[in-house]
């Protein structure tokens, strides 16, 4: 009998540094963790900073560990991981084109590009999706990418109007939610705490939480489509 496999494996890969990778997954991880799911998150940045937040913070957010990969070791973790890990599988690959984003797109199951609303990240972004493509038609594997619009300000100057424009031509698929520049995404790395676990009673919290809610149910829809899609093709 064919072996039951547990988790959801979602890679944030980005060919570009500085687009807030390593935060976004962090407060998904402590979004989904909020809903009673486990979380193991793998860390493959250089920096290594969600690593040493989980060293300082290692209770913070029940249900959730972070573990440091070598590039070279990550099928390795991927292996021991895919049918005993519980809930999801976070990568944080890290903000450059390597061997490791092109391996973490394969095996995971959607692959989240953060972006801002900026001309070089738009275009680093299409590089990404252009060769996820060429990948997929090569090993016969639909593979699962979409852009995150990230550290958007919500007063919508003009240039992030027209960047928005280009990154809807830009052919690589948008995720519905916008992610603004919020205190809250930054403030993980000084309390130790994502806003699901961070004090409630603050507006800002509120409304981080509210935006990264969409975000998770649209990511939830996406894998859900996903098993619908791998039921029907067994």
């Amino acid at each position: 009998m064919e072996q039951q496999r547990n988790a959801h494996i979602i890679a944030f890969a980005s060919p570009k540094g500085g687009v807030g990778k390593s935060t976004t997954c962090l407060c998904l991880g402590g979004a989904l963790a909020a809903r009673g799911h486990k979380v193991t998150i793998l860390d493959l940045d250089q920096n290594r900073t969600l690593e040493q937040w989980y060293q300082r913070f290692p209770d913070a957010v029940p249900g959730l560990t972070v573990r440091g990969v070598r590039e070279g070791d990550l099928m390795a973790a991927i292996s021991e991981l895919y049918y005993t890990a519980e809930g999801f599988v976070l990568l944080d690959v890290a903000g450059a084109f390597t061997t490791a984003t092109i391996t973490a797109a394969t095996v995971a199951d959607l692959t989240v590009s953060p972006a801002k609303l900026s001309a070089p990240d738009v275009i680093e972004a299409r590089k990404l999706s252009d060769e996820i493509k060429r990948l997929a038609d090569r090993i016969g594997k639909p593979i699962n990418h979409r852009l995150l619009l990230n550290e958007v300000s919500p007063l919508w100057p003009t240039y992030q109007r027209a960047m928005l424009t280009q990154a809807e031509r830009s052919g690589v698929p948008l995720f519905d939610t916008i992610m603004n520049q919020r205190a809250p995404y930054a403030e993980v790395f000084l309390t130790g705490q994502p806003p699901h676990f961070a004090d409630k009673s603050r507006e800002p919290i509120i409304k981080a939480i509210a935006q990264l809610d969409a975000f998770t149910d649209e990511v939830l829809a996406a894998l859900d489509a996903l098993d619908v899609t791998q039921r029907e093709a067994a």
